[in-house]
């Protein structure tokens, strides 16, 4: 681990679902720390998160992808009051272009809603590979009420390659 080999792959699967309700705070939902000196140029990491919200009360819901502090791609939606568990979904695929402190990658990502809602992304940037960075995905509501929540109920992270 750690050494940039391709033969190894992580994997990383959390199944454990994650509620945020009742709170104007961006809250991560769920993440995954990626192992300091393990991207090496070409490789590629693939996220994918999904789960549900709803509103007691009518609010606007933002779902961001981050690296680290760096945030890759942020969606917001209005969402009505009554909702009830509608489905949303992040796909992200993170190609690392150099290795090092001063990095770089490019990535391209989706997040959809159930209300027809798709936000695509991509963009390139840096990141120093020679220590952990977490990818996660952050949910933030616009108003605090119990009823209205964002659940992740899963996230697959892994290097593809």
């Amino acid at each position: 681990m750690g050494d940039g080999n391709p033969a190894y792959k992580y994997e990383n699967t959390n199944t454990t679902a994650v509620t945020v309700s009742n709170t104007t705070t961006e809250t991560t939902l769920m993440s995954f720390t990626l192992p300091a000196n393990e991207l090496a140029a070409g490789q590629v990491v693939r996220l994918h998160g999904a789960g549900v919200y709803s509103a007691s009360a009518a609010e606007n819901l933002t779902i961001k992808i981050k690296l680290g502090s760096t945030v890759l791609q942020a969606v917001t939606i209005s969402v009505s009051a009554g909702a009830s568990n509608l489905p949303w979904s992040v796909d992200l695929m993170l190609p690392v272009k150099t290795a090092g402190s001063s990095g770089t990658y490019e990535y391209d990502s989706t997040v959809t809603f159930a209300v027809p809602t798709l936000a695509a992304g991509n963009a390139s940037g840096s990141v120093n590979t020679t220590t952990t960075n977490a990818l996660s995905i952050t949910a933030t509501h616009s108003v605090a009420n119990a009823g209205n929540t964002a659940t992740q109920r899963h996230m697959e992270t892994e290097r593809l390659n």
